[in-house]
């Protein structure tokens, strides 16, 4: 499974700046919208959680799909409970 994009997840921000600026065509920006939006989520995620990803410790089924597909709470022991991860020690 790649999660290759939550390395650059803070870097979504700066876009979509830009791409605010520039004024993107109505068409580009709602299809691109949909997956900005969903991975942008991803830079909000529990440190923890992010740290786990990167080293390969996520729970089996948590894959990318499911990742940016599911409903996050901004609270991150919420995080851990619905995505499956134990309470950091």
């Amino acid at each position: 499974m790649d999660f290759g994009s939550i390395c650059c997840q803070h870097c979504f921000h700066g876009l979509l700046a830009d791409a605010l600026k520039i004024g993107c065509s109505g068409i580009y920006w709602h299809s691109s919208f949909v997956l900005v939006r969903r991975i942008l989520r991803l830079a909000f995620l529990a440190p923890d959680i992010t740290e786990a990803i990167l080293r390969g410790g996520q729970p089996r089924e948590l894959t990318l799909t499911v990742l940016t597909s599911t409903d996050l709470p901004d609270d991150w022991q919420a995080q851990r409970h619905v995505l499956g991860f134990p309470e950091p020690v």
